[in-house]
């Protein structure tokens, strides 16, 4: 599977409706849930390919900072 599944999606885009406009890396936008994922290389990418098929709203890839992290605007 190169995408989240449904459970993610939803859990992943209530995070994103949670949060305030601007340009975040994946830790902050999931903020404690961050920790609950087993592997977070895995899910990045995974999440990085649904932002990408616009399966999630209100988000777009932006750029790496300089950790090599995906940054994403949220509108």
């Amino acid at each position: 599977m190169d995408t989240l599944d449904s459970a993610e999606i939803r859990q992943a885009q209530e995070a994103i409706d949670a949060m305030s406009p601007g340009v975040y890396i994946l830790k902050e936008i999931l903020g404690d849930e961050w920790e609950m994922i087993h592997d977070p290389t895995q899910y990045g990418k995974r999440f990085s390919k649904s932002v990408e098929k616009e399966l999630l709203t209100r988000i777009r890839g932006k750029d790496r900072n300089t950790a090599n992290h995906q940054r994403y605007r949220i509108k």
